[in-house]
């Protein structure tokens, strides 16, 4: 297993666990502060200010931008959080350098990567350091590889970017239930980028709500009673997305999961919620898919 070192000039240096001196990275990888959460929430965003050393970073192996898929390893910051003078070799670098380090094992700094994913299914990784810079995702495979170090493939959280361009004029000419649905739709996609999966979905049935006040007339209506109406009969696939959306509320009780035998909402769930409300504007006429390029 390695240790990492970084000072305060960003310069990374290595060495095994228990090996005597460090080595300067000739080239620096790419490291990026983490955030490991285990009950997504309302406010999904790394909470780190100008100056705060980071407790866990992600070490880039390697990444595909088109799949989406990144490769690395976690760290946590040892030694109290304070820096820590290290001996680089006389080679690669120079002698007393004070850097802060970090191992490729949790020690006491929390749960390790292996048993934080099979506690929280739905948890996730925010790399970034707040809220204004950071990137969602989940993690989808670890394999230990032979000095022990635990690499973790990652797969970008999707944008979600499957809500179809609307046809504000076709909206807003539904007066202030169309401007309903427009804010709605601002929330969601909102959400999409910093929320956790159930609010994800909530503000999905919540666009999905307002979008059926509008199209049928019926105002101050829940989404269940307004899926019953008979003319989104005539829309095919309209009313069961409506009635999925709907039923997906109840998963957020642990009462009502117990009773029903239904699973906990998870990132998938909130990708097929948006999925559902981009399709109903499609299919209703006030939107269009943009074309893949």
């Amino acid at each position: 297993m390695h240790t990492i070192g970084i000072d305060d000039n960003g310069r990374v240096y290595q060495r095994q666990v228990r090996g005597p001196n460090w080595e300067t990275l000739a080239s620096a990888p790419l490291i990026i502060p983490a955030t490991l959460v285990e009950q997504p929430d309302n406010d999904l965003a790394p909470k780190m200010t100008p100056g705060d050393i980071p407790g866990i970073i992600f070490r880039e192996y390697a990444y595909d931008p088109l799949s989406r898929v990144r490769q690395g390893w976690f760290y946590w910051l040892q030694e109290q959080g304070q820096p820590f003078e290290i001996n680089t070799d006389s080679i690669s670098g120079p002698p007393g350098i004070r850097a802060y380090i970090y191992q490729s094992t949790s020690n006491n700094h929390g749960p390790s990567p292996r048993e934080w994913i099979k506690v929280h299914p739905s948890a996730l990784v925010l790399l970034g350091r707040n809220e204004k810079a950071f990137s969602i995702w989940s993690v989808v495979n670890m394999e230990a590889n032979f000095t022990g170090d635990l690499l973790i493939t990652m797969h970008a959280r999707r944008t979600f970017g499957i809500l179809p361009q609307t046809r504000t004029d076709l909206i807003l000419g539904c007066g202030q239930y169309g401007e309903e649905v427009l804010r709605r739709l601002d929330i969601l996609a909102d959400e999409t980028h910093r929320a956790g999966p159930f609010s994800v979905v909530n503000a999905a049935r919540e666009a999905a709500a307002a979008i059926f006040i509008a199209y049928l007339d019926r105002p101050g209506e829940d989404l269940g009673a307004l899926v019953k109406d008979e003319r989104l009969k005539q829309v095919a696939g309209v009313k069961s997305m409506g009635e999925l959306l709907a039923r997906y509320h109840a998963r957020d009780k642990p009462a009502e999961r117990t009773k029903r035998k239904m699973p906990v909402i998870v990132d998938r769930d909130a990708e097929l919620a948006v999925l559902c409300v981009g399709t109903i504007l499609r299919d209703i006429g006030w939107a269009e898919w943009s074309p893949i390029l």
